[in-house]
């Protein structure tokens, strides 16, 4: 039998004659009876034979639910010098529960190749609670080397010292040993680390973003119903988890319904999981694998799930449960409704439900029938597929307005087949009323969020504008300074002298570990910027709320004083997703509306700038017969038709106007890398380019880019917003387009010189572009949407990028959409886009595709 937890358990009694403590065991029980098995320690056993005179205790790691169970030993615990953890993950809410309850909660962090390499905190900084129980300090006579991996984690490696050789040495370029533990280092106590993870169980999906489970997995651990969980989706476009259930609440994982009622009991836990990790990492209900009772987990003699051993045990249940969800994406070859009729398509639909149960009565509800989410999921991708199939563009538009609930919400055969035909009637022949619904949403949500605004004091607006900006410099409040151009943009903030300080307001971090000054300095360092900026400057506060909250989720006090302050506000965080409907957008809408109101409330009302980081998206409805795009708001929510994103940029521009301040938008094109060419590779240029490696041709289209590099951008931005002349809205673009084919063939010439290709690309025109993509849409399977990642974006290829009338799209008209927008006053208010108009080296060319090649290829974005 392991003693637990594991070696540490011989380990313990030889500290006790090292140290000089008491080490308390449990009588031995074979002195009658020699058969007799020793007792087992537990939480229960180890409280009853707990003494006063004890100054050092180690427990096993224990479960959330045996944690629990301590609260009526915690009196006895707080006379325990130390109350140590380690050998696996104590829950967030345990751990925090014990300390906040005054007990000197500590983790000892170790590995049997090297021994215990922390050091326990001072006992007079725990005896009321261990604020940092999470963290560990590494002892000054161990040498650890900190090697660097993704998500801002490091490996700990332990070299060789002259008081510390490990047994096992495995590091190729000196004599250590890799523990394959990865840390996140804590911000402001430089001396503290947490362990978050194993290197090895770091799943990496087909897109490339990479999950940390363990967190994950504890946290759905502390659902009492739950034994342990492991979570899976390597190579796989979504994550899952497999959930062993406990001895009592094991199911027949072949009863559909046992199988929905246990994921619904375990769905809260999964909820919390999911909220503490990014958009991509999140797992869905369909996505949970119950194990089998007669099928156990695989566990070490610690009792850790072995998760090699088990990923292997339920391979093939995790390949089926793929399966299922990949067969409701699949198009195939599957047939057409004869006709688009309310009877042919309630037929039509019968048949694809059959595929997921059959003997379904049309009348009666489906989930009354065993349907469940998953199969929700289904019917409506294979519907989606089908109006996409459709011959007639009527019927092809009406997919994007296929919602998420729209089987929820009709859940009869009969009533969704209704529910289509009469969306299919409204549009066919005239799709008309499907543009008076967006224009109805995008009115209707103006007025919501410009309603009661307050009104500035008349008396206040009659004192001069720039009083309140020049007393002691002016203060900023930045919002999305983490992303490509907030990053630019706080930078050139802190580097300029009429700047006294600088609010940064980002959303609580997602991803374990990381904070707002961490994933800021990350940022800044992914892009080639000078973090002495963000380590050595006076300027920066560093706040993290949720501006669609009330006080934008920050502390009162704090909201006062951003009140009483600020002099500018830039707001820059805004989702980007042009799959998403103007609904879906809200968050963001109502944000815009608190901070417009910070700004109302502030005694710098009647002089404070207000700059709004809009879209040319905001703009995709005006038509190209009209010549461009003027540098003022366009009134008729008809001009931002085109996508959920552009819409709600549209209504953002419109609030903004209503409010009376001085305000102004800027209408910012394509934003490209900056000086050292870094570029997102999540982004739709990048994306185009690794595509073309694999269809063997680069996409050749008709007109000119405006795209602006994301420093030119940046400084755009705050010569506006710095300056004292207020124009409500100005385009942001390059005043000088280049051709389509002249950035491309650099991009062309970029990558052979690079290396990545052997031979340059052809460029090949939309059409014939396309048709190698749809092709491999058809049956891609997992390792297809990794090394042709424009299959994730096959709606915005088809809706933004397909050429319009040839006769429009020409001289300086955008390629795709078709639009050119004037820059007079942009020109005229900031020096930077003047720069970009008058001189030649400001034009993008072949260094800029040369870097931007570059940067990809650093971050391996082409293997």
């Amino acid at each position: 039998m392991g003693l637990p937890p594991f070696n540490l358990g011989v380990a313990a009694q030889l500290y006790a004659m090292l140290i000089g403590v008491t080490a308390t065991l449990h009588a031995p029980t074979s002195v009658g009876d020699r058969r007799t098995l020793p007792t087992i320690p537990t939480s229960d056993n180890m409280m009853n034979a707990s003494a006063d005179r004890d100054q050092y205790r180690s427990l096993r790691s224990i479960s959330p639910r045996t944690v629990g169970r301590l609260e009526e030993a915690l009196k006895t615990l707080r006379k325990i010098g130390y109350v140590v953890y380690g050998g696996g993950p104590l829950s967030e809410k345990k751990g925090d529960f014990l300390t906040t309850a005054g007990i000197p909660l500590a983790q000892l962090y170790g590995a049997t190749e090297c021994g215990p390499v922390s050091i326990l905190p001072p006992r007079d900084s725990v005896v009321n609670g261990n604020p940092y129980w999470q963290w560990v300090e590494f002892s000054d006579t161990v040498n650890i080397r900190w090697a660097p991996h993704d998500l801002d984690l490091y490996e700990c490696q332990v070299l060789r010292s002259g008081k510390l050789q490990p047994s096992i040495e495995n590091l190729p370029d000196v004599q250590g040993y890799a523990t394959s533990d990865l840390f996140v280092r804590h911000p402001t106590q430089k001396q503290l680390w947490k362990i978050v993870s194993r290197a090895d169980d770091v799943i990496v999906l087909s897109s490339g973003e990479k999950t940390v489970p363990s967190q994950m997995e504890t946290i759905i651990g502390c659902c009492p119903y739950v034994n342990g969980a492991l979570m899976f989706g390597r190579e796989r476009n979504q994550v899952g988890v497999l959930i062993e259930p406990t001895v009592d609440h094991f199911i027949d994982v072949d009863n559909e319904e046992q199988v929905a009622q246990f994921r619904n009991r375990v769905w809260p836990y999964v909820e919390d999981a999911n909220a503490s990790v990014p958009t991509y990492s999140r797992i869905f209900k369909e996505m949970i694998l119950v194990a089998r009772g007669d099928k156990p987990v695989s566990r070490t003699m610690k009792g850790t799930i072995q998760r090699k051993a088990a990923l292997q045990a339920y391979e093939q249940e995790i390949n089926a449960l793929y399966d299922v969800v990949a067969l409701s994406h699949e198009v195939g070859d599957n047939a057409l409704p004869s006709q688009w009729t309310e009877s042919d398509l309630a037929f039509w639909l019968s048949l694809q439900a059959a595929n997921v149960r059959t003997d379904l009565k049309p009348t009666v509800d489906l989930f009354a029938q065993g349907f469940d989410s998953l199969s929700a999921t289904y019917l409506r991708n294979r519907l989606i597929s089908a109006l996409r199939r459709s011959s007639e563009p009527g019927i092809q538009s009406i997919s994007c307005l296929i919602t998420q609930n729209i089987i929820f919400e009709n859940p009869t055969i009969h009533s969704l087949a209704r529910k289509v035909a009469a969306l299919i009637t409204c549009a066919d022949g005239t799709s008309e009323s499907v543009r008076d619904s967006h224009i109805h949403a995008i009115g209707a949500m103006i007025e919501k969020y410009s309603a009661e605004f307050l009104e500035l004091d008349s008396g206040s607006m009659e004192r001069p504008a720039k009083r309140a900006r020049l007393d002691g410099g002016r203060v900023v409040l930045l919002t999305g300074s983490t992303g490509a151009l907030g990053s630019y943009i706080l930078a050139d903030l802190l580097g300029r002298p009429e700047v006294s300080t600088v609010y940064v307001l980002n959303r609580f971090s997602a991803a374990p570990g990381t904070y707002s000054s961490l994933r800021q300095l990350k940022a800044f360092e992914e892009r080639g910027l000078n973090t002495r900026l963000l380590t050595l400057s006076r300027k920066i506060f560093y706040l993290e709320g949720d501006v669609s909250q009330d006080r934008m989720g920050l502390a009162s006090t704090t909201y006062e004083r951003l009140k009483s302050s600020v002099t500018t506000i830039i707001h820059n965080a805004w989702r980007v997703d042009f799959n998403l409907a103007l609904s879906s957008f809200e968050p963001n809408i109502r944000g815009t509306r608190m901070l417009l109101d910070l700004a109302l409330a502030s005694p710098h009302a009647a002089s404070l700038r207000f700059i709004f980081v809009s879209s040319i998206a905001s703009a995709l409805g005006w038509s190209p017969s009209q010549g461009p795009v003027p540098e003022k708001l366009l009134g008729d929510p008809a001009m931002a038709i085109g996508s959920g994103y552009g819409e709600s940029k549209h209504v953002a521009e419109q609030i903004i106007a209503r409010s009376g301040l001085q305000a102004t938008s800027l209408r910012v094109g394509q934003i490209t890398g900056g000086p050292t060419g870094a570029w997102a590779t999540t982004d739709w240029v990048p994306i185009l380019v690794k595509s073309s490696l694999a269809l063997g041709s680069l996409l050749d289209l008709p007109g000119v880019v405006s795209w602006t590099p994301a420093d030119r951008v940046a400084a755009a931005a705050l010569d506006i917003a710095l300056s004292e002349t207020h124009v409500p809205l100005v385009n942001v673009i390059h005043p000088r387009p280049v051709p389509w084919r002249t950035i491309f063939e650099g991009v062309r010439d970029a990558l052979v010189a690079s290396g990545q290709t052997k031979h340059p690309l052809p460029l090949e025109p939309y059409s014939g572009w396309m048709q190698k993509l749809e092709r491999r849409a058809q049956g891609a399977k997992e390792g297809d949407f990794n090394e042709v990642p424009a299959l994730k974006i096959l709606p915005f290829i088809r809706g933004f990028l397909q050429p319009q009338n040839a006769e429009i799209v020409s001289g300086d008209a955008e390629a795709g959409n078709g639009l050119q927008l004037v820059t007079d006053k942009a020109c005229s208010l900031s020096s930077t886009m003047h720069l970009l108009a008058t001189r030649e080296s400001e034009r993008l060319g072949l260094s800029h595709a040369q870097a931007w090649v570059k940067y990809w290829k650093s971050k391996g974005f082409f293997q």
